[in-house]
C-alpha cells in the first residue's frame, strides 16, 4: 500500500472509498486534521478548511516560515 494511506489511515480508521470519496484535511504541519467521509456536505469541509486557514493567520510570519 501507499506510504500516504498507511499513514492516514493508521490515524482515522476505516474503510477509504475509492476515487477520491473520502477526503482529508492535513494542516500545515503535516499532521493529520479530520477526515470527510463521502456523504459529508462540502460546507462542513469548508468550515474545517477555513478553520485550519484561520489559525495559520493567527501565527506570525515568522511562525508561518518555520511551519513550511
Amino acid at each position: 500500500m501507499n506510504n500516504a494511506y498507511n499513514f492516514l489511515h493508521s490515524v482515522f480508521p476505516g474503510r477509504v472509498v475509492w476515487n477520491f470519496a473520502t477526503k482529508f484535511v492535513i494542516g500545515p504541519d503535516g499532521i493529520p486534521v479530520q477526515r470527510f467521509d463521502a456523504k459529508e456536505p462540502w460546507t462542513n469541509i469548508e468550515k474545517c478548511l477555513q478553520a485550519e486557514l484561520d489559525k495559520l493567520k493567527a501565527k506570525s510570519p515568522r511562525e508561518v516560515i518555520a511551519v513550511a
